[in-house]
Parts: C-alpha cells; structure tokens; sequence
C-alpha cells in the first residue's frame, strides 16, 4: 500500500487491486476504484492533477483525482514493473521486455514505441530539458531517448546491471 496527495484537499492511496481518495482534513473516504491488475511501481500526479499508474498486467491508466473517473485505459501489450514517468503531453513507460512506449497523454493513444537491449530494470526519468527520457538495462546499459518519436539520441555501456532509475 501506498499514499500520495494529489491536491491540497485529498490524496489518494492504492491497496491490493483498488484505489481510494481520502479527506486530509477527517480521512473519510472520498471514492474507489478497482483497478485492472497489481500498480507497477507508484502512482503518479500528472500536471493535470489526475493519477497515472500503470499495472504490472500492462495496462496505463489515467484517473481524475477529484471524483475517481477514468479519463483511459491503454493496453501496453508489455508486462511493466515500473511507474511511468510523464510530462504535460508524454506518459513514457518503461516495459520488462525491452520495449520502452510513448502515449499522448490526452488520449492515451500509442505514439510510440522504442526496442532497448536489455530487460528493464529502471523506471524511466526524464531529462530536466524535457526533450530526452532515459532508462537503464539490465545488461548495464543507459539509454537516452527522444520525447518527441522514442528514437535512441544515445546508449552508454556502465559495465554493471542499472539497478536505479537515472537521475
């Protein structure tokens, strides 16, 4: 189980398959949600405000923090086992098979998808300029991709298994 405010007023918190929004001012129960499949890593706060996870049977979701609506549901056709990372237009989601994906984040369509060489061990982080996303490999590679199409900008070879997302 975990906690994450999303808003000055309520956070939210997942346990097993479900997720609740609870008052900060008194803890009563805002509203739930079932979820399709185990979180894969964290929730995580869009710059909207809604809640963005993905589920270890790989699916993203995005969910209105207010009211507990799903916006989407996308199937990834991955296993994932890290939080996603995102940015106002991008959710990027790093998958257990070599595969890193890019969805809009407004609709939840795939606009892309990028192989990588090894399995992931690392959420994706996102470069402080906004134009690359990095993951690392259990082969002990870091890869930098590009936001806007998931084209590798580069690969460094560290010579050990990237055990942490890049920072």
């Amino acid at each position: 189980a975990a906690i994450f405010s999303f808003t000055a007023a309520s956070c939210v918190a997942y346990a097993g398959r479900s997720l609740r929004a609870y008052a900060d001012e008194d803890g009563t129960t805002g509203w739930t949600l079932d979820i399709p499949g185990d979180v894969a890593g964290a929730l995580v706060a869009h710059a909207s405000g809604d809640v963005l996870l993905a589920t270890r049977q790989g699916h993203l979701l995005r969910i209105h923090a207010t009211d507990g609506t799903q916006v989407y549901r996308t199937e990834l056709g991955m296993e994932v086992v890290h939080a996603p990372a995102a940015t106002r237009d991008l959710i990027v989601v790093n998958g257990a098979n070599e595969s890193v994906v890019g969805i809009d984040a407004g609709s939840g369509s795939v606009k892309w998808r990028a192989g990588t060489s090894g399995h992931a061990l690392t959420a994706p982080a996102l470069a402080p300029d906004g134009k690359l996303v990095l993951v690392g490999d259990q082969e002990g590679r870091v890869h930098a991709l590009a936001i806007a199409d998931g084209k590798i900008a580069w690969s460094h070879e560290t010579g050990a298994s990237i055990l942490a997302a890049p920072v």
